[in-house]
C-alpha cells in the first residue's frame, strides 16, 4: 500500500565479518530446516487421508467376504496389512532422518578461515619475551665489556662491602669484629663529611624533580584514559570506506605518475625524432627520380611565379603612390585656400618641425572631419533647416567637382576611366561618385547650382 515503508537498501552494521557470514549460515539453515518441517507435515496429512481411505476399503471387504460375498475381501486385506507395515516402516525411517536432520540443522559456528599461524594476541606475547630475552643479552654483553662510571661503580662496591661483612658477622661470630673489612680499590679512603645545608638542597632538588616526574606521568595517564574512555566504535562499514577511499587515492596518484611517465616518455621519444632529423647528413649528390625532378622543376617554377607576381604588385603599389603624391601637389592650393578661407591659418609650407609629412588621404580625411565639426558647431535654426540642407550639398557639390578638376588637370588619371582608378585609390567614395554624376567630367562649372551665397 502507500502507507508501507520502502526497505532501505544501506547495509546496517555489524561486529564483523565472520559474525555476519555465520548469522546469514544459520538463517538459510533454519529456512531449509521449516521447509523440510512443513513437507514431511504435508505428507503426514496425506498419507492419513489415504489410511482413512483405505481404512474404509479393508472394512467393506472384510464384511463381504464374512457373508458370502465376493471372494476378493480376505486377499484384499492381507495385502492391506502387509501394505500397512511397510507404510510404517517408511514412516519410522522418515521420522528417523527427520530427527537426524533437526539434529544436523542445530546452530555451530564453523571454524574461521583466519591468516595461517598464531593469532595478533599471540604474536604480541611472544614478539614482548623475544624482545626481553633480547635486552638482557645485550645488557649482558654490555656488561662484560663497558665498566661502570666511578661514582656507580663506588656504590655499587660499597654495597658488596656491605653485604660482605654483614656476611661474615652472621657466620663468624665475635672474634671477627676487628677484622679488617675488605675495602674495593675505586672506593674512599674516608666518607666526606656534607653540611647541613647542602643536604637539604640536594633533597629539595630530588623532590622537586621527583614531584615534576610524577606530575608529568599522571597527566600522559589521564590524557590516555581520557582518549580510550571517550573513544566511540565506529561501524566496520565506515572503516572499510575509509580504508576504501585510501586505496583510492593510492591507485589516483599510481594512475597519475604513469600517466606522466607516459607523456615523458612520447616527449622523449619526439625530441630523439627530431634531433635525429636535426643531425642528419645531407648528401653532397643526392639520389633522385625523374618524378622527384619534375617535382623540384614544379617547385620552382611555382616560386618564380608568386615571385614575379610580388614583383608586379609591388610595382602598381609604387605607381598608385606615384599618382596619389601627383595629385596631393593638384589640391594642395585648392585645400590650402579653403584652409585659409575656414580661418584655419596661413596654410604656409611649414611641416611643423620634425614631424611626419601627411599624405594625402590623412590630409582629405582631416578636412573632411574639420569641416563636419565646424557643420556641426553652426547649425541652422528650425527656420532655415531647409536652405541649410541644399546649401550644404550645393557646396559639397562645388568642392567635389573642383577637385575633380584638379585630378584630371594633374595628369595622372590620362585615360577615359580615370574616376574608377580614384575611387580604387581611395580619393573618393561611392556616394561622392554617384553625386558628382555617372559622366566624371566635372567641367560643369557652377551654372547648375545658381548664383545663391550662403554663409
Amino acid at each position: 500500500g502507500e502507507g508501507e515503508k520502502k526497505p532501505s537498501t544501506v547495509p546496517k552494521p555489524f561486529a564483523s565479518m565472520e559474525m555476519d557470514v555465520l548469522l546469514r549460515r544459520h538463517s538459510v539453515d533454519e529456512m531449509l530446516a521449516e521447509r523440510a518441517r512443513e513437507e514431511e507435515r504435508q505428507r503426514a496429512r496425506d498419507k492419513s487421508r489415504e489410511e482413512r481411505a483405505r481404512g474404509d476399503r479393508t472394512k467393506l471387504g472384510t464384511e463381504a467376504g464374512v457373508g458370502g460375498g465376493d471372494s476378493r475381501g480376505p486377499t484384499f486385506v492381507r495385502l492391506c496389512e502387509t501394505h500397512a507395515e511397510t507404510e510404517a516402516k517408511k514412516k519410522e525411517d522418515r521420522r528417523r532422518a527427520e530427527d537426524e536432520a533437526r539434529k544436523a540443522s542445530v546452530f555451530k559456528a564453523k571454524p574461521y578461515k583466519a591468516q595461517i599461524g598464531d593469532d595478533w594476541q599471540t604474536r604480541k606475547e611472544n614478539e614482548e619475551v623475544q624482545r626481553q630475552a633480547r635486552t638482557s643479552s645485550r645488557a649482558a654483553s654490555w656488561k662484560n665489556k663497558a665498566a661502570y662510571p666511578a661514582r656507580m661503580q663506588t656504590d655499587i662496591d660499597q654495597k658488596n662491602m656491605r653485604r660482605s661483612a654483614e656476611a661474615g658477622s652472621k657466620s663468624g661470630g665475635v672474634g671477627q669484629e676487628n677484622a679488617e673489612r675488605p675495602r674495593s680499590q675505586s672506593a674512599p679512603r674516608f666518607k666526606p663529611t656534607l653540611e647541613p645545608g647542602t643536604v637539604d638542597r640536594t633533597l629539595k632538588r630530588r623532590q622537586e624533580k621527583f614531584a615534576k616526574q610524577m606530575a608529568e606521568k599522571k597527566s600522559m595517564l589521564r590524557q590516555s584514559l581520557k582518549e580510550r574512555e571517550t573513544r566511540a566504535e565506529e561501524p566496520g562499514c565506515v572503516t572499510r570506506q575509509r580504508e576504501m577511499e585510501v586505496k583510492w587515492e593510492e591507485r589516483r596518484k599510481a594512475k597519475e605518475e604513469r600517466e606522466a611517465q607516459k607523456k615523458a616518455a612520447e616527449e622523449s621519444k619526439q625530441k630523439r625524432k627530431y634531433e635525429r632529423a636535426m643531425n642528419m647528413k645531407i648528401p653532397e649528390k643526392p639520389r633522385s627520380t625523374k618524378a622527384a625532378q619534375l617535382k623540384v622543376e614544379q617547385v620552382r617554377e611555382a616560386r618564380d611565379k608568386e615571385a614575379k607576381e610580388m614583383a608586379r604588385e609591388a610595382a602598381r603599389d609604387a605607381a598608385r603612390k606615384k599618382r596619389l603624391r601627383e595629385v596631393g601637389k593638384a589640391l594642395q592650393p585648392i585645400i590650402d585656400s579653403t584652409y585659409n578661407n575656414a580661418g584655419g591659418g596661413s596654410g604656409g609650407g611649414d611641416d611643423g618641425g620634425g614631424e611626419p609629412e601627411e599624405t594625402l588621404k590623412q590630409r582629405m580625411r582631416r578636412q573632411k572631419r574639420e569641416l563636419e565639426v565646424k557643420i556641426k558647431s553652426t547649425r541652422p535654426s528650425l527656420i532655415q533647416r531647409l536652405e541649410v540642407t541644399s546649401a550644404r550639398e550645393k557646396a559639397r557639390a562645388r568642392a567635389l567637382h573642383a577637385v575633380a578638376t584638379a585630378v584630371q588637370d594633374a595628369g595622372a588619371y590620362a585615360d577615359e576611366d580615370w574616376l574608377n582608378k580614384a575611387v580604387n585609390d581611395d580619393i573618393f567614395n561611392d556616394e561622392e561618385v554617384a553625386l558628382m554624376g555617372s559622366g566624371g567630367g566635372g567641367g560643369g562649372g557652377d551654372e547648375d547650382y545658381g548664383d545663391d551665397d550662403y554663409a
